[in-house]
């Protein structure tokens, strides 16, 4: 919640200036759904993430002071269900898209909750078995069923999912590589969007050298943010 409030904080004042103080930037600026995002687009996580945190955590922690409980075994069945929960959210797409930003990014990402269910009772690759990767294949594949029945991009979920399973698999995983990367592409992520619209707003570059500035810009910047407590505290 408080990376949250601070990164939208710096985006909104990063937007006033690149717009000269204007009473006009001003007064966008205090929309609701800049507010919620910080005028920066991909902010729309941080809220998200808060909420799903919030309502699964919830869900998590009771289950595990009432064992046997009812939580609990919803707990372990949304676990074992969660390639093909994931269906259930993929409907919902629509419905938010028509909200606009965030909402749309929101009803984008739903669907991942289900697998991210499955991926969080198995950290371990030694849990990752023939059966499970299967059982993960047939939910993927189901979901690009229902993807291509309601006429909604499937791609984005069908190339991600495929890629955590072969990192689950990867060597570069013992060596700490990839844990290394994906602790650095959370502040890249938040960083990214600051780079392209100073680098591309006011520098105007373009194309492959605005990319690979912005990279480079992120993560350098990213490294300092993991590596100085303050800073990983607060903002990540």
């Amino acid at each position: 919640l408080v990376p949250w409030v601070i990164w939208s904080l710096f985006y909104i004042v990063g937007h006033l200036a690149m717009a000269g103080f204007s009473w006009n930037a001003f007064v966008d600026g205090l929309s609701w759904r800049n507010l919620l995002y910080g005028g920066s687009i991909p902010l729309w996580y941080l809220p998200f993430i808060w909420v799903v945190g919030c309502i699964s955590g919830s869900l998590v922690l009771y289950s595990t002071r009432k064992a046997g409980s009812v939580a609990t075994g919803i707990v372990r069945l949304v676990q074992a269900v969660g390639p093909f929960l994931a269906i259930l959210f993929i409907p919902l797409i629509p419905l938010l898209a028509d909200g606009g930003i965030p909402l749309a990014q929101w009803g984008s990402v739903l669907p991942a909750i289900g697998f991210g269910f499955y991926f969080a009772r198995r950290r371990a690759v030694q849990r990752l078995g023939a059966s499970q990767v299967a059982w993960l294949v047939l939910g993927l594949i189901a979901c690009v069923i229902v993807y291509r029945a309601m006429d909604l991009e499937f791609m984005p979920t069908l190339i991600s999912v495929c890629l955590l399973i072969a990192c689950l698999f990867s060597p570069l995983q013992r060596g700490g590589v990839l844990l290394h990367l994906g602790t650095l592409s959370w502040p890249i992520y938040l960083v990214h969007s600051a780079f392209m619209g100073v680098l591309g707003g006011l520098f105007g570059f373009t194309g492959l050298t605005l990319f690979f500035l912005v990279l480079a810009g992120s993560v350098i910047v990213s490294e300092v943010l993991v590596n100085i407590r303050l800073f990983k505290e607060w903002l990540l």
